[in-house]
């Protein structure tokens, strides 16, 4: 049987009643938030047994005989048939497979479509329809009301990649009470130069005169504000989320490899007790961001010494 993601994230009573799953397209960060869904939804089913595998080769037969309510995850596909999914689901297990689609899967995605029991998610590029379900799930979460010319704007305009257009809504939220006015949302959506705003965030561990430069050449208004704020929140719920480096890494974007090394660094050098203090940080730069726009200035640059601060400690 097969489903589109926004049809299950965006349910929340949803429940994961079919095994096995098989996650896959070419869209890695859809695909890793589908996967981190189905996780969730376990544990509140009171599945608390994971059993993560590089390869099939990986899974020990013994390791599932006595576990209650185990859920493989197996995120390659390499030559997984029917007798690996039977014995991945013996003792009534659960199986996710999470993997990007690859040419020789072509077989194993025909049985999950042919069969019933089985459910298959393909994580692709949004079309007009799953984006509208995705926005609409948004904003009723939020509480947000907006005009319907404005809807349609977004609609028609915020990315069709779901790592872009999730990070595009962040920023919208942060836009408060100018969430209606059409001209601020495309001064903050349009060339809003992500790019040069994470450029700060992986110069934290540099001097305060540089890094106060970069700082000066990246954040000239509010919009760039709610941006650089977005890109924060992205890369700290990373590691927020992440349980070890390699974890991490499997969720860093691949076309920042430039910024691998400096990412770990930072990763390994924030405890539970910093990742505390981060989101605290956040939260309260986001709400004096609502608060007082136009003084985006001191409170970006205060949020950025005092993250350098909690960081480098």
């Amino acid at each position: 049987m097969k489903t589109n993601p926004e049809i299950i994230i965006t349910n929340d009573s949803f429940k994961p009643e079919k095994s096995p799953v098989f996650i896959s397209g070419n869209d890695e960060t859809y695909i890793k938030k589908v996967e981190e869904f189905f996780i969730q939804k376990y544990i509140e089913n009171g599945f608390s047994n994971f059993n993560k595998l590089e390869k099939i080769n990986d899974y020990k037969e013994s390791s599932s005989l006595f576990d209650e309510k185990l859920v493989n995850i197996l995120y390659s596909v390499g030559d997984v048939g029917e007798n690996e999914i039977n014995l991945l689901t013996e003792n009534d297990g659960f199986l996710i497979i999470s993997a990007k689609t690859n040419p020789k899967d072509k077989k194993l995605k025909k049985t999950f479509k042919d069969k019933n029991e089985y459910l298959l998610v393909e994580c692709y590029k949004l079309n007009r329809q799953s984006k509208s379900k995705i926005l609409n799930n948004f904003f009723d979460k939020k509480e947000i009301k907006l005009k319907k010319e404005i809807y349609w704007y977004l609609l028609e305009n915020l990315d069709d990649r779901y790592a872009f257009l999730s990070q595009e809504l962040e920023k919208i939220f942060l836009a408060g009470s100018k969430i209606n006015d059409i001209n601020f949302l495309k001064k903050i959506l349009v060339s809003s130069g992500s790019e040069d705003m994470q450029k700060i965030f992986f110069n934290i561990y540099e001097k305060n005169d540089k890094l106060l430069k970069i700082y000066n050449s990246c954040i000239f208004s509010s919009p760039n504000l709610y941006t650089y704020i977005a890109r924060l929140k992205f890369f700290i719920n990373i590691i927020n989320e992440s349980g070890n480096s390699a974890d991490a890494l499997s969720k860093f974007p691949r076309y920042l490899f430039a910024e691998k090394d400096i990412f770990l660094k930072i990763y390994k050098s924030i405890n539970l007790n910093k990742k505390i203090l981060i989101n605290k940080l956040l939260f309260k730069a986001e709400k004096l961001t609502r608060i007082y726009p136009e003084h985006y200035h001191s409170i970006g640059l205060r949020l950025t010494f005092n993250l350098k601060k909690i960081i480098t400690s």
